[in-house]
């Protein structure tokens, strides 16, 4: 329903050596503090080789689009790799116009990403 406000999921879990994170709710500036932490954490502390689960993403914010490309770096820099699934078609609209979309590994499902995530 518009305007209601849903809350923020970020969840990790391990497939082998892939983390995966799923990432759901509304994403605005009322929940971006303390999750670049949290970005930076899977990547120092669990796996090098992320993928994005966006399942349950209704909303993005330009501050998260931002946070987004943020870690992207941080993977890149640590030698790693970032793939991104399931993006809502709005999502992935926004992505699209603001040229993001050249800048991530985007698939329609786990198996795609794992590949890809593997190839690093």
């Amino acid at each position: 329903m518009f305007g209601k406000k849903r809350p923020l999921v970020f969840e990790t879990t391990m497939d082998g050596d892939i983390a995966i994170i799923k990432i759901g709710g509304r994403l605005d500036s009322s929940n971006i503090e303390g999750c670049t932490d949290k970005f930076q954490e899977v990547v120092d502390n669990q796996s090098k080789k992320v993928i994005i689960d966006l399942c349950d993403l209704h909303y993005i914010s330009s501050i998260w689009l931002s946070e987004f490309m943020g870690f992207s770096r941080y993977v890149d820099k640590h030698d790693g790799s970032l793939v991104i699934i399931n993006m809502d078609k709005k999502i992935f609209q926004i992505f699209d116009v603001l040229g993001f979309t050249d800048n991530f590994i985007i698939v329609d499902d786990m198996e795609k990403a794992k590949l890809e995530v593997a190839k690093a």
